[in-house]
């Protein structure tokens, strides 16, 4: 099988590594220093240096039998859309604004298999919800996700485990939840409630938009009537994200 993976940032060259141990993987990038990177560690990878952007992109993915969607998520859609229109099948791991679900029947116009949001939060956690509810009678899920350095580094104690860009995302989009039954709208850092982990010490928790296809009404957890994503950070994150809001430092001005 031949396997293209989109996007050669931290996450796309750790799955094109992995792959590459069964597969004949490709990884498409524009950022030169990183494919020559990749090729460093791994010599069994290709590497295509181009530019996801340029709509010849789609003659590109046409000649693999899967595409791994590794964009940040501004450019998750677009691509998914393209990938599709290549009549490649896709897992997408984008934490794409837009609802991905719009595209099912263009996926099955193109006899095409789409795996969205198949990273591991959401992703994974998916997975497990999906396990819990298949097998008892669930009336309120509360998942928390996050990943934390092992060493705190004052003032953040928080290194970008992904695209930085889709870190300010989980700060700024707002947060999808269903309550009693109903998709509500809450602002991203809302509802911040504390935890004590062993071992860990105090963290703290806050909405944010993860859920995501979970709130698909088609789907398998149409019949929790209460659902939410907390994502985990140590304690003092959360106001201090709160504070570069308030000043504008996330603005797209």
């Amino acid at each position: 099988m031949k396997i293209a993976v989109i996007g050669g940032g931290m996450i796309g060259s750790f799955i094109a590594e992995d792959l590459a141990n069964d597969f004949k993987v490709t990884v498409i990038d524009n950022n030169e220093s990183a494919l020559n990177q990749i090729k460093k560690r791994n010599h069994n990878i290709s590497t295509n240096n181009f530019d996801a952007k340029n709509r010849e992109i789609k003659k590109i993915i046409a000649e693999y039998d899967l595409a791994i969607n590794c964009l940040p998520g501004f450019m998750g859609f677009k691509m998914l859309k393209n990938v599709i229109q290549s009549k490649v099948s896709c897992v997408d791991i984008s934490f794409m604004p837009e609802d991905c679900l719009e595209l099912t029947e263009f996926a099955l116009e193109n006899d095409c298999l789409v795996i969205p949001d198949a990273g591991i939060a959401p992703g994974l956690s998916n997975l497990i919800i999906g396990n819990i509810v298949a097998n008892n009678e669930i009336k309120e899920i509360q998942t928390m996700v996050g990943g934390l350095p092992k060493e705190k580094n004052p003032p953040w104690n928080y290194k970008a485990p992904f695209s930085p860009i889709d870190v300010i995302e989980e700060y700024t989009r707002p947060a999808r939840i269903k309550i009693d039954g109903k998709i509500e709208i809450r602002k991203a850092l809302s509802e911040k409630q504390k935890l004590e982990v062993e071992g860990i010490g105090e963290l703290e928790a806050f909405l944010t938009d993860g859920l995501r296809t979970l709130l698909d009404p088609k789907g398998s957890l149409s019949g929790v009537p209460n659902l939410m994503e907390f994502t985990i950070r140590y304690s003092g994150h959360c106001d201090l994200i709160r504070k570069m809001i308030k000043e504008g430092k996330f603005s797209d001005e």
